[in-house]
């Protein structure tokens, strides 16, 4: 991994920590590691992915929505297990709640919401399942919330 690329996980992995003290260094880490190699590999933003992340989450691996979304990034099981298995990303439920996997699984549906849909925007409202202008606003106030974190600590 290249310095600049060591400098962006640090980064992450210390505004994870501001975020939510209760997420362990060694998760942050994983975490971090995760958002900054998917985000490069499907070509996605990382300030967006780890913006989806504090949204979804606040970065808690072991979270469960109400709806059934799960892990780091609230994916839907339910409805992208056949996808996910097939790409070797999770096969099971349990596999979800795996830092790593939790955040490839997201991040590569990202992509794909992306590529099919052509905005950010437009992603961004297929991935939340439905059309939210403050689902949105939160996504970008945490994409501004980890600027302001990268000016302060210079990274």
């Amino acid at each position: 991994m290249s310095a600049g690329k060591q400098r962006k996980v640090a980064n992450i992995a210390t505004f994870i920590r501001s975020i939510n003290n209760k997420i362990s260094p060694m998760i942050a880490w994983r975490e971090a590691s995760a958002l900054v190699y998917y985000s490069s590999k499907y070509n996605v933003p990382t300030d967006l992915s780890v913006g989806i992340a504090k949204t979804e989450s606040r970065f808690n691996p072991s979270a469960v929505s109400s709806k059934g979304a799960i892990g780091v990034m609230q994916v839907m099981w339910k409805v992208h297990h056949g996808m996910l298995s097939a790409k070797g990303i999770a096969t099971t439920r349990d596999h979800m709640f795996d830092p790593e996997r939790g955040v490839e699984a997201g991040v590569l549906l990202l992509s794909r919401y992306i590529n099919a849909y052509g905005t950010v925007q437009k992603a961004l409202n297929r991935y939340y399942g439905g059309i939210s202008v403050s689902y949105l606003k939160k996504v970008n106030n945490n994409m501004a919330m980890l600027q302001r974190h990268s000016e302060k600590t210079g990274f």
